[in-house]
C-alpha cells in the first residue's frame, strides 16, 4: 500500500517536473531539479517497497546481493559529474537535462563504496540489502526531516529570543530577510551579526549546538536502527548473522541515506555562487566525502548493535555510537567552518580577510578527514572478517 501510494505521488511529480519549465518565471532549474529529485526519492523506495513485499511472500530475492565493479560505477559518477557540469555550462536546456545527470551524480558514489564493500565481506541476501537501503533512504530520511525540524525550531527560536533582545527587531528582520531572499544574501546577514559581537555568539552556538551536536546523534541512531530491528530477530531465531552481514546492511543504509540526501542537498550549488567551488561539480564532490562519512559512521554504529544482540558485549555499543557521533560531528564541523569562510569573503568583518586561509584549512581538514576515513573503512573490514571471539574494534 504504501508503496503504491509513493509511486502515484511520484507520477504526479513527474508531470508537475515536465511543465515547470513553461509556466515558472525563476529559479526554474533549482524548482526542477528539486521535484525530480523528490519524485525519484517516492518512485525508488515506492517501487523497493512493492519489491520487498511481493519478495516477502514469494521467498524471492535470497541470492546474495550482487553490484556491478566498484571501479566502473566510480568512472561513471565522474562521467555524470562533467556531463552535468557541462549541460550548466553551454546551458542546454538544463532545466530538462541537468536534474538527470544530479540524480545519477547522488546515486553511483554510494553504489560504489556499497560495492568496493561487499565484494570484501560475506555475502546478504539482497533482500535484506535493498530492506537497508530503502530504511536508510526513506524512512531514516523522513524521521530526521521530522525531528530535526522539531529540534531546529526549538534552537531557533531560543536563538531569536537572544538575538531579538541583542540586536533590536529591525536589525533581526533584515538578517531574516538576506537568508530568506533567493539567492540568500548570507554575506550580508554575517556582516549584520558580526556588528554585535553577542549576537555572532548566540548565532554561532545555536548552529554548532544544532549541526554538530544533537543533527548527527539523531541522524546515526535512526539510521543503524533498521539494522537493529533485523539483528534482534535473527537472534531470537536462533539464526545468527555473521559480522559481515551486519556491516553490509549498516553500509546499505548509509548508502540510502546518502543517496537521498545528495540529491536534496547538492542542488544548493545552483543558487549559491558561494558554494564549494562555485559550481554543482565542486558542491558534489564535497558530497562525496559526506557519502562515506554516512556510510561508514552507519556500519560503525551497525557494528556496535551485533556486537551488543549477537554476542553480547552491550557496552560496546555506545562506545562506538559515540565513535560515529564524533565522526559524523567533525565533519560537520569542518563543513560549517568551510562554508562560512566562503560566505565571509565578500562581507565586512574581520574574518573577510582571512577567508582564503580559513577556507583552505577548511579544506584541508575535510580532505584529512577523507583520508582518515578510508582506514576507518579498511578497520571495519578488518572487524568483520575477525573471528567472533577475538577482540573487536
Amino acid at each position: 500500500m504504501c508503496g503504491g501510494v509513493l509511486i502515484a505521488a511520484s507520477a504526479c511529480l513527474g508531470v508537475f517536473f515536465l511543465i515547470v519549465p513553461f509556466f515558472a518565471q525563476a529559479n526554474v532549474l533549482a524548482t526542477n531539479t528539486a521535484v525530480l529529485s523528490f519524485a525519484t526519492i517516492l518512485a525508488l523506495y515506492g517501487a523497493l517497497l512493492l519489491l520487498l513485499g511481493r519478495a516477502l511472500h514469494t521467498g524471492r530475492w535470497r541470492e546474495p546481493l550482487r553490484l556491478p565493479s566498484p571501479y566502473l560505477l566510480l568512472g561513471a559518477y565522474f562521467l555524470a559529474l562533467a556531463v552535468g557540469q557541462v549541460v550548466l555550462i553551454v546551458n542546454l536546456v538544463p532545466a530538462f537535462l541537468f536534474p538527470v545527470w544530479h540524480i545519477l551524480a547522488s546515486l553511483l558514489l554510494p553504489l560504489a563504496i556499497l560495492s568496493f564493500a561487499a565484494r570484501r565481506l560475506d555475502a546478504c541476501s539482497t533482500r535484506s540489502a535493498l530492506a537497508q537501503f530503502t530504511w536508510g533512504g526513506l524512512v531514516t530520511i523522513g524521521s530526521a526531516f521530522v525531528l530535526e525540524l522539531a529540534l531546529g525550531g526549538i534552537v531557533a527560536l531560543l536563538a531569536l529570543l537572544g538575538l531579538a533582545v541583542v540586536l533590536g527587531q529591525d536589525t533581526l528582520g533584515e538578517i531574516a530577510r538576506a537568508l530568506t531572499q533567493t539567492p540568500t544574501d548570507a554575506g550580508r546577514a554575517i556582516e549584520l551579526l558580526f556588528q554585535h559581537p553577542v549576537a555572532a555568539i548566540i548565532a554561532g552556538g545555536a548552529a554548532f549546538g544544532l549541526i554538530v551536536v544533537l543533527v548527527p546523534l539523531m541522524e546515526e541512531l535512526l539510521k543503524a536502527a533498521g539494522v537493529a530491528i533485523l539483528v534482534a530477530r535473527r537472534v531470537r531465531a536462533h539464526f545468527l548473522p555473521t559480522r559481515g552481514n551486519a556491516l553490509l546492511w549498516g553500509l546499505a543504509a548509509g548508502a540510502g541515506y546518502a543517496f537521498s540526501e545528495n540529491m536534496l542537498n547538492g542542488q544548493s550549488a545552483l543558487n549559491d555562487p558561494n558554494s564549494f567551488g562555485g559550481f554543482w561539480a565542486g558542491a558534489m564532490l564535497l558530497r562525496a566525502g559526506t557519502s562515506l562519512m554516512h556510510m561508514l559512521t552507519t556500519a560503525t554504529v551497525a557494528a556496535g548493535w551485533y556486537e551488543a544482540l549477537a554476542a553480547r558485549r552491550t557496552m560496546r555499543l555506545p562506545l562506538l555510537l559515540g565513535a560515529a557521533a564524533l565522526g559524523h560531528a567533525l565533519w560537520n564541523s569542518f563543513a560549517l567552518l568551510l562554508a562560512g569562510a566562503m560566505a565571509a569573503r565578500t562581507t565586512d568583518t574581520p574574518f573577510a580577510s582571512v577567508s582564503t586561509l580559513l577556507t583552505g584549512v577548511a579544506a584541508s581538514l575535510l580532505g584529512l578527514l577523507f583520508v582518515g576515513s578510508i582506514f576507518w573503512l579498511r578497520a571495519l573490514l578488518q572487524w568483520a572478517r575477525r573471528h567472533p571471539n577475538s577482540i573487536s574494534i
